[in-house]
């Protein structure tokens, strides 16, 4: 999402719709358990954000970054403050994540060298 624009009231939804997950993992979780509830609610959250995303920017432009992202930070960082299995999410999620930045810097870095 290199050099992406967004109005300020799309920030806002954005914002609304990630905030939803909280609520929707308790919900779920009161009525199917911890593991079921947080899986559900993490598919309809990233499920929203991104079909916003891409009626708003269109699916080039966010594509499947935006996906994983929110995998690694609702799934792996939000859930592994919960659960029992703290540092093996924590840990799993922050290795995932640097191997995302590594990547992208790579790409980076090789299209500066071509041009």
């Amino acid at each position: 999402m290199n050099g992406l624009r967004l109005r300020i009231e799309n920030y806002l939804l954005l914002g609304c719709g990630l905030v939803f997950f909280f609520p929707l993992v308790t919900f779920f979780s009161g009525v199917l358990g911890l593991f079921a509830g947080s899986i559900i609610s993490l598919v309809i959250t990233i499920g929203v954000v991104t079909i916003f995303l891409r009626q708003t920017v269109g699916w080039h432009q966010t594509g499947w970054s935006t996906v994983v992202v929110l995998a690694i930070f609702l799934g792996a960082f939000a859930l592994g403050l919960i659960t029992e299995w703290r540092g093996l999410l924590l840990t799993a999620g922050g290795v995932v994540l640097l191997g995302i930045f590594m990547l992208r810097y790579a790409r980076w870095q090789k299209a500066q060298a071509i041009a």
